[in-house]
């Protein structure tokens, strides 16, 4: 979604819909987010709500997916748009840097923390869709 970008903030946005999606959501909206560390907290929050706004008053029914190294931003604009840290281990020492954040947390396992990638010294972090079947009455994911 190029209409998101900004020379202030390094965030890549994309907008997924599958053909059939839940009635409550009819769109998700994935974010990329890298914060440096020492940058600007407003900035990043202030970008981040303001793109989430934007799809939302185009999508009303939309979800988010926010996932990348936050660094130490102080994410309680986050928390309260709302969306909800679904990862709390660290992923470099003991530091909780690599966070994803959204408002789809059912439809997903617990984040699993992986070891380091080639020769990143921070540590992946996995989420798997959970697996739902047409008897308990949802869509397969």
């Amino acid at each position: 979604m190029s209409e998101l970008e900004s020379e202030n903030a390094e965030t890549l946005w994309l907008m997924y819909r599958r053909p059939r999606m839940p009635r409550a959501v009819s769109h998700v909206i994935v974010g990329a987010v890298y914060h440096p560390p020492g940058a600007d907290d407003r900035a990043i929050s202030s970008h981040i709500l303001d793109s989430l706004d934007i799809v939302t008053g185009d999508h009303p029914y939309v979800s988010a997916l926010l996932a990348g190294d936050f660094n130490q931003l102080q994410d309680a604009s986050l928390l309260s748009y709302p969306l909800k840290q679904v990862d709390k281990s660290p992923t470099r020492g003991s530091a909780v840097l690599g966070k994803i954040y959204t408002n789809l947390q059912d439809w997903y396992e617990k984040p699993v923390i992986l070891p380091n990638i080639a020769r990143s010294d921070h540590k992946a972090v996995l989420m798997t869709p959970t697996i739902v079947t047409k008897a308990e009455g949802r869509i397969l994911r």
